[in-house]
């Protein structure tokens, strides 16, 4: 057998890749593995190809295993990809092989959630039923039971605003769950509301992510605009932020809260899995440090979301913590893709 398994990631944020022991892909991952580039950087097969076999060491690679944001067909052919258009309608498989075709090696395409999915499975030692949920960029969900994905559903392009000027999906649909809470959609939702109501009245405040250099990203905005971090001579303003912040985090909460009471009511889960930068790094669903515990103590956001669900629920208790654990996925960061995906390609080339 050969050494490694290569892994590439196709997410909203970019691209990643990672080389994973064959015969442990359950082992630890370290952020120095993982190969990053941005979206902008890779924008035709040539170059993604060019990104998949850099550095691949002939007779020690088993073959390349894909986790793609999309619509999936024969664990090759793109259908849809929202992230990276470019792979529409692609068989990724036959090209990829085309260029493994001397070495003889495989390929094999999943759905970045059916990755990710099969990951946390891995990870927690195999439950029997249960849910995995990425609440990122956009939202992603898939069913795991009795050792396999129920369903190659695409849970968060479920319809949360049937009105004709709901905010439009990445897929280019309008109203489906992640159009309406996913990350993407909250920071954008955040810089229109500032600019509609005038938030940065008498603040400076630059965009960006890189706090070392006095950016604040719309999240961090939204969140001190919470806590009253804005003092302001004109008080009104003041609060006005304060009150807007609450009503944006309890829209959150409702859009999650409902889209969950909806899976709920049909599915009955035991188990949900978190993973994602929103449900860790924006409402501290499962707190790692102690800011990430007082934030989770002040917003309550597992709370509220429950709340949410029993109040919308045909049967209250299934939204009950004795019902449904609500925990986060196991291991160090954004790994589960990465493990899931060559789970599943080792079960496939093993028959």
């Amino acid at each position: 057998m050969a050494d490694y398994i290569r892994v590439i990631d196709i997410g909203g944020d970019g691209f990643r890749r990672v080389d994973i022991e064959s015969r442990a892909v359950e082992g630890k991952i370290k952020d120095s593995d993982i190969i990053k580039r941005d979206k902008e950087s890779i924008s035709d097969i040539d170059s993604l190809m060019q990104f998949v076999f850099d550095g691949v060491e002939s007779g020690k690679v088993e073959g390349i295993a894909y986790s793609v944001a999309g619509v999936i067909d024969d664990h090759r052919l793109i259908k849809n990809s929202p992230n990276a258009h470019f792979l529409d309608n692609v068989d990724l498989k036959k090209k990829t092989e085309g260029y493994l075709k001397k070495a003889g090696l495989k390929s094999f395409v999943f759905n970045d959630m059916e990755a990710a999915v099969t990951g946390m499975a891995t990870l927690l030692g195999n439950p029997p039923y249960f849910m995995g949920i990425t609440w990122s960029t956009g939202i992603g969900l898939k069913i795991w039971k009795d050792g396999k994905i129920l369903s190659l559903s695409e849970g968060g392009h479920m319809v949360l605003d049937p009105s004709p000027f709901a905010p439009l999906c990445g897929c280019g649909k309008r109203g489906h769950v992640e159009a309406v809470i996913g990350g993407a959609s909250i920071k954008r939702r955040v810089l229109t509301d500032i600019e509609a109501l005038d938030l940065t009245k008498n603040l400076n405040i630059k965009w960006g992510k890189n706090k070392e250099q006095g950016e604040c990203h719309p999240g961090d905005f939204l969140w001190n605009a919470y806590l009253g971090l804005y003092p302001d001579e004109e008080k009104e303003v003041e609060e006005k932020r304060i009150e807007w912040a609450k009503n944006f985090y309890n829209t959150i909460f409702e859009g999650m809260g409902i889209f969950l009471a909806n899976i709920q009511t049909l599915l009955n889960l035991p188990l949900i899995v978190w993973k994602g930068t929103v449900a860790q790094k924006i409402l501290c669903l499962n707190p790692k440090t102690e800011e990430e515990r007082i934030k989770a103590e002040k917003l309550q956001a597992e709370q509220k979301i429950r709340q949410i669900m029993m109040m919308r629920l045909i049967d209250p208790a299934w939204a009950d913590g004795d019902n449904l654990r609500l925990v986060e996925t196991p291991g160090l960061g954004d790994r589960d893709a990465f493990v899931g995906a060559a789970t599943a390609f080792n079960a496939i080339s093993n028959g």
